[in-house]
């Protein structure tokens, strides 16, 4: 296992999808590899909650993945969803 030491730095692009690893080369500017998409997992679940309809309500969770997650809630019958 080879340990580099030095500066080291990331060009992002807006619009690229996936994870990137990134590859130890000899040439400088590897754009390294893409290894694909990440699957989607829960950081903070969503809680439990009860509310009396016709007030706002704030509906909290937090996931990962790549590409990134949306969310969109519903009760019981998704074409009742607002946006």
């Amino acid at each position: 296992n080879v340990k580099e030491t030095g500066l080291f730095g990331v060009i992002s692009a807006e619009g690229v999808d996936g994870a990137f690893e990134a590859v130890r080369a000899e040439d400088i500017g590897s754009p390294g590899r893409n290894i694909g998409p990440v699957p989607v997992r829960f950081l903070q679940q969503p809680a439990d909650q009860t509310f009396d309809a016709g007030v706002d309500a704030v509906l909290e969770a937090i996931g990962a993945g790549m590409p990134p997650p949306r969310y969109q809630w519903f009760h019981e019958d998704p074409s009742e969803v607002r946006p």
